[in-house]
């Protein structure tokens, strides 16, 4: 088949729905010629398939983040791209603008090449739900040519029906390259009976700060002891976590150690004893958790909202009130016993397979297939 994959966000950043992108891409580019219909792309010269930056990027902030989107283009330009490549489908990342992803839907519609989305969000706040509606005006010629609507969890495929209309959706979860993770070289801290690490932009709703209030819960209890907390990622929060630290007297046990690469998260999450992720909402599906439970060796723990309970709800009491920080701390402690981490990393390893890039990307084949066969009887 020759796919097309298009994403209106740039593919130079890291974030989820690039992660996605950049796997899956890889993964059918063994099998498949694929190419990259992006918002500005300027830095993955590396990619096996052709990239075609299609419009300048803005800046807008959604969820809590800051993400770069395309900025309109004529629907001439939709048209030149479809016409020159005789794609057999489109795999289009959603939400997705109207001004041109949508312009790129309808036009490969004209010529009967059938498009596949993949949802990535899900609504939480007031803003974001006067988002959707407001999309869904603007989208609604483009919404009704997709010919299925693939979703990374039940929570993320409730937003796509009700806030967006659409009605033939599936469940497909994001993957992780599990080798990668399983290989990685450790990073051992020396003089710490326990490492706990987490790793997330400093954000409110990633919620750094309340893991920092679990941590002095842990110390006022005398149970602080001779852990060591790593905290990994940037934001504008982390002067906050940082001053909180310094003011609990709580440096011995905890560090910064910011943005991390590729390469180092693999090797911090491999030397952990526990990955924690106390997100509070906002999280359609939990790619981070994945990353965690392929590295093998952590126990993963998870803030107990929509996206994390997809991951982690059939677990070992991995699931905690992230707005509850002696519950933070307890669920902590539960995994001092190593019965308990033993019943927990042996679920996690009996879980881990259906997220790998082979599997999930057999899936989406699969998805893509159907939809080239079924426009072709129309």
């Amino acid at each position: 088949m020759i796919i097309g994959i298009v994403v209106d966000t740039t593919l130079d950043s890291n974030d989820g729905v690039q992660q996605h992108v950049l796997a899956v891409g890889e993964e059918l580019a063994k099998n498949h010629e694929v190419h990259y219909l992006t918002g500005q792309t300027d830095s993955r010269n590396n990619l096996i398939g052709q990239i075609h930056s299609m419009a300048k990027n803005f800046s807008i902030k959604i969820n809590g983040n800051r993400v770069s989107t395309a900025l309109p283009i004529k629907k001439s330009a939709a048209t030149k791209i479809i016409d020159k490549f005789n794609f057999d489908v489109l795999y289009v990342q959603s939400p997705y603008s109207p001004f041109m992803a949508g312009k790129v839907i309808l036009a490969a519609n004209k010529q009967g090449i059938p498009s596949v989305g993949m949802f990535h969000i899900t609504g939480n706040s007031a803003f974001e739900r006067t988002s959707m509606k407001l999309l869904k005006v603007l989208q609604f010629r483009s919404i009704r040519k997709i010919h299925k609507m693939l979703c990374t969890s039940s929570a993320a495929e409730a937003t796509a029906k009700t806030g967006y209309g659409y009605k033939n959706t599936a469940i497909l979860p994001n993957p992780v390259d599990v080798k990668s993770y399983a290989s990685a070289k450790p990073i051992i801290n020396q003089g710490f009976s326990q490492t706990v690490f987490f790793l997330g932009r400093h954000v409110e709703r990633k919620g750094g700060l309340q893991l920092m209030r679990a941590i002095k819960v842990l110390r006022d209890r005398n149970q602080l002891k001779d852990r060591l907390f790593l905290i990994g990622g940037d934001g504008p929060l982390r002067p906050k976590l940082e001053d909180y630290v310094k003011e609990h007297s709580l440096d011995d046990n905890v560090r910064f150690i910011g943005y991390l690469s590729e390469e180092d998260k693999r090797s911090y999450l491999k030397g952990s004893d526990i990955a924690i992720y106390p997100a509070t909402g906002g999280e359609s599906f939990g790619i981070v958790l994945i990353e965690a439970m392929a590295s093998d060796k952590p126990v993963v723990l998870g803030g107990d909202n929509d996206g994390y309970r997809t991951v982690l709800k059939t677990g070992h009491n991995q699931l905690f009130n992230p707005e509850e920080p002696e519950e933070i701390a307890d669920s902590i402690l539960y995994f001092d016993d190593p019965a308990n981490v033993l019943k927990a990393t042996s679920w996690q390893r009996s879980e881990i397979n259906q997220y790998s890039t082979a599997v999930v990307t057999k899936k989406l084949e699969e998805h893509l297939l159907d939809a080239t066969k079924e426009s072709k009887k129309h």
